[in-house]
């Protein structure tokens, strides 16, 4: 009994000890199964976002807070702080307004998230918020007024996105905010004086934004902390703000293709941290301030393409840190200041198109980093320096068109990694020096129109990477040595107006790339036989020579024009002898040979209307094989190629990666280890451009069209991988402004056309590609042209007859897109061939005057089109509308070459789009004027 008592009463004292426990348990902790408020926000923020994947599978309801949950941390009292959800696809989902319980939440990150909206105007109620990231999505709207409450932020990036209106005016507010990046965006109206009220700020950039206007406050000096100031390819306008020198902290000032006008200050050269200084594409005057002599840091100066005048100062030599200067396109004048040879880091100095006289100073020399040396187009004297062979890491030298005297430095046989040398238009004498001929790596040699004389050096033939020769224009004698056969990649050889003498060389037969010849105005003789065999030779012109003989039945012997072998005595076609008799019976046929072509345009409109119902008619069926053939196509899948896996290449997708946002994804430039340089797309993930894109470009094969080199799929994600090249608009309008000449021009806009005939014609049924841009035409080796961004592409069917009747959904264009569409799209007309006819036409007057399709530059901020337009409807010299570099050019024919394209972009851009010629009419024109002039 006593046993069982003590049994009962241990029994009872377990009992109440865990009772008492479990009450204490329930009092302290009465919620540990329940999800605390700051997990429930977030878990209504997640039902309501577009997500598929598992990536927030953490946030879940079986926690007790969300402090262990995927992007997310917590202070030590358990509070939410941090927010980062960087690089998540959360699929057009919009930005949370109900983030109040989150009192103390500092850091938001959701930049690259494909979120989509506006801003809300809770925002500004998370008052601890230090860091807010939303760049890089699809946000619009404007910044809500209500964000300039929040006094504790130090961060706000809102860059690249779709943003619009005012910048706040009360951004002042933001006391303690250091960095701000408003770029890429579609900001309007001026900023906010403000802003100098941000004692802390350390970068500002709202570059990319062109309708922002008016001057840059005088205020922003009050930002002494400064370190970036970007404000380029905007609308901003008068003179740099004297201010800008109580800037001691600043690091870069990029205002370049803005409005500004106005001299730089003197005050500038207390910005004594400077590193970068790029003013470039504007309308700024006065002189160079020699003040900017005094920025010990200075390493880029860019100020090429505005109106500045006066002499370039010689105190520019105290920068030793500068590694490039670009003063190109102003009228500077006197000469090359002498202390520039104390820049032993310069590796490039481009000095093009001003009026510098004097010589070149021998000091130069001293600049052993030298890479590209660009004197041309001024009025320099003098010889060209005997020890420029010290340059060892010169790539180019231009000083063509200029008053050079003297002898070609055989020194300049030192540089060994020179590709391009250019000394034409001037007066220099002697024989071409045979040691020129050991550099490997030379690709263009132009010497025309000096008075050189002697023979062509016999080891010409070393020079086995040499495209483009052009010794025309002087007094040279002798043979064309045979060596030059050795010349595999030789597509450009101009000897014209020398005194050559002897045969052809037999084994010029094996130049196999050779385009263009001129051997005019010289004492050769022989036959043309050598000629016959050249399959991709479209320009040849032998006039005035001594050649005799039958000439070869080809196809480009058959249309060459007579007075492209006139002048040969002995020279004959089956019908006889070339006499200046046939030259003038020839002439009494213009106007036959006019109504024989007014004849064969005619019964070409009448078949064409007779294919009409052919075409039609197989249509559908042609598409139908398209897309059975696509099931089979070839293209791989990407496995890892060159030994890079799929999950290094998406590591290196980021923002500083980006090469452009397309209408099918974003392109990512990657390099990978062996130094092969891949784009790689990856596609938006509702984009039905993946399916059409890949489909299309397993269809076809052109030498001009991109050439896709697999495809993967990546968790919810599409990748497409192709070879890198860099685009057309990086050329004309990036830091290799005005390198490309008007014949790599011409082949750039030809390759263009041929492509887009290729589309139009040649493919069955016809692909029209519908976005035609700048950054949509790649440059390879050697400037060859191939179209790539096939993404807004599509098949012509049966169904566009429908097209009034059913109008359609205007294409997805981004912003590289813009001011190159057609304007017809805007009556929701379907992509046709017209709107690639006009967005080519377009592209044509971006590389003759060297301007994008919407300049901020342009008066009243007109389109690109329409200010060509207005200026050749007031009568203006259409030579004022040209790019510099081109207008520069004084050979009569590059001249006419010029101003016919000009005609031709016009054609291509009218109003209506019945008015535009087809794609092959358009390579016609272009071909008869470039070869038969």
């Amino acid at each position: 009994m006593s046993t069982n008592l003590k049994n009962l009463s241990l029994f009872h004292k377990i009992f109440s000890l865990t009772l008492l426990l479990f009450s204490i348990n329930f009092l302290f902790f009465p919620c540990c199964n329940s999800l605390d408020e700051q997990g429930q926000t977030l878990m209504a923020w997640k039902d309501s976002l577009n997500i598929t994947s598992d990536a927030l599978a953490s946030w879940n309801l079986s926690n007790q807070t969300p402090c262990n949950w995927f992007g997310v941390k917590c202070n030590l009292q358990g509070e939410v702080e941090e927010i980062n959800l960087q690089s998540l696809n959360l699929q057009g989902s919009s930005l949370p307004s109900n983030f109040q319980p989150l009192k103390s939440l500092k850091v938001l990150v959701l930049s690259s998230t494909n979120i989509t909206g506006r801003i809300p105007k809770q925002i500004g109620d998370y008052q601890e918020l230090v860091f807010i990231d939303l760049s890089e999505n699809s946000l619009f709207g404007e910044i809500p007024e209500e964000i300039c409450r929040l006094s504790k932020l130090q961060n706000l990036a809102l860059h690249s996105n779709s943003l619009e209106g005012n910048i706040p005016f009360n951004i002042g507010n933001l006391s303690s905010l250091v960095n701000l990046t408003l770029f890429d965006n579609k900001f309007s109206g001026e900023i906010p004086k403000s802003i100098g009220s941000l004692s802390k700020l350390q970068v500002f950039r709202a570059g990319g934004n062109s309708n922002l206007k008016g001057e840059l406050p005088s205020e922003i000096g009050n930002c002494t902390d400064l370190v970036m100031l970007g404000l380029a390819e905007t609308s901003i306008s008068g003179s740099i703000p004297s201010s800008i020198g109580m800037l001691k902290k600043l690091q870069t000032i990029a205002i370049y293709t803005t409005q500004l006008s106005g001299s730089i200050p003197e005050e500038i050269g207390n910005c004594s941290e400077l590193q970068n200084l790029y003013l470039y594409q504007n309308s700024i005057s006065g002189p160079i301030p020699h003040q900017i002599g005094e920025l010990k840091k200075l390493q880029s100066l860019l100020l090429w393409q505005n109106n500045m005048a006066g002499a370039i100062p010689e105190e520019l030599g105290n920068c030793r840190d500068l590694s490039e200067i670009d003063l190109s396109e102003n009228r500077l004048t006197g000469s090359i200041p002498i202390s520039f040879g104390k820049l032993s880091n310069l590796k490039g100095l481009q000095l093009s198109v001003n009026q510098l006289s004097g010589i070149i100073p021998p000091e130069i020399s001293n600049c052993s980093s030298l890479t590209q040396l660009e004197v041309d187009n001024n009025a320099i004297s003098g010889e060209i320096p005997s020890d420029i062979g010290n340059l060892r890491s010169l790539t180019l030298f231009y000083a063509w068109k200029n008053k050079l005297t003297g002898k070609i430095p055989n020194s300049l046989s030192e540089c060994k990694d020179l590709q391009s040398l250019d000394l034409s238009y001037n007066n220099l004498t002697g024989s071409i020096p045979k040691q020129l001929f050991v550099l490997k790596n030379l690709t263009q040699l132009m010497l025309l129109s000096n008075d050189l004389e002697g023979f062509i050096p016999t080891n010409i033939g070393n020079c086995t990477s040499l495209n483009r020769l052009r010794l025309n224009q002087n007094r040279l004698v002798g043979n064309i040595p045979s060596e030059i056969t050795n010349l595999k990649n030789l597509n450009f050889l101009d000897l014209n107006t020398n005194h050559l003498v002897g045969e052809i060389p037999s084994t010029l037969s094996r130049c196999q790339n050779l385009e263009f010849i001129d051997l005019s105005h010289n004492k050769l003789s022989g036959n043309l036989d050598a000629l016959s065999s050249l399959q991709n030779l479209v320009s040849l012109n032998v006039s005035f020579n001594e050649f005799s003989g039958e000439l070869p039945n080809t196809t480009l012997f058959r249309k060459l024009p007579l007075s492209d072998l006139t002048g040969n005595k002995g020279l004959h076609i089956s019908e006889g002898v070339v006499t200046p008799a046939i030259r003038t019976r020839a002439k009494s046929h213009v106007r036959f040979d006019m109504e024989i072509v007014l004849l064969i345009l005619l019964s070409i409109i009448l078949v064409l209307i007779l294919l009409t119902f052919y075409v039609l008619v197989r249509d559908h069926i042609a598409e139908e094989a398209f897309w059975i053939n696509f099931k089979a196509s070839n293209i791989p899948l990407y496995q890892g190629m060159f030994g890079f896996s799929i999950d290094k290449v998406v590591k290196n997708f980021k923002a500083s990666n980006i090469i452009d946002i397309t209408s099918s994804g974003i392109l990512y430039k990657i390099t990978i280890p062996n130094g092969n340089i891949l784009a790689v797309k990856k596609m938006w993930p509702d984009s039905g451009a993946l399916s059409s894109e890949i489909q299309i470009l397993s269809s076809m094969k052109h030498k001009n069209i991109i050439k896709i080199l697999g495809w993967r799929p990546y968790k919810n994600r599409m990748l497409q991988f192709y070879e890198y090249f860099p685009s057309l608009s990086s050329l004309l309008h990036g830091s290799e402004k005005g390198k490309l000449d008007w014949d790599t021009r011409f082949e750039v806009i030809l390759g263009l056309a041929q492509a887009l005939a290729y589309l139009h014609h040649d493919c069955v049924p016809s692909i029209y590609h519908g976005d035609v841009k700048a950054t949509s035409l790649l440059l390879g080796p050697g400037y060859h042209p191939y179209l790539a961004d096939f993404g807004l592409a599509r098949i012509a069917s049966e169904k566009d007859d429908d097209a009034k009747s059913n109008p359609v959904q205007r294409p997805r264009y981004t912003a590289s897109s813009h001011g190159y569409t057609d304007p017809e799209l805007d009556s929701m007309q379907k992509i046709n061939e017209k709107t690639d006819v006009y967005s080519f036409g377009v592209i044509l007057l971006e590389v003759l005057t060297g301007r994008q399709p919407l300049d901020p530059t342009l008066p009243g901020g007109v389109h690109l089109v329409q200010w060509v337009k207005n200026h050749l409807s007031s009568k203006g010299n259409p030579l004022e509308i040209l790019d510099s570099k081109l207008r520069e050019k004084t050979e009569l024919t590059s001249i006419h070459e010029i101003l016919q394209t000009l005609a031709v972009s016009i054609l291509c851009v009218s109003a209506k789009a019945c008015e535009r010629p087809t794609m092959k009419d358009a390579i016609a024109m272009l071909n008869q004027f470039r070869y038969f002039v």
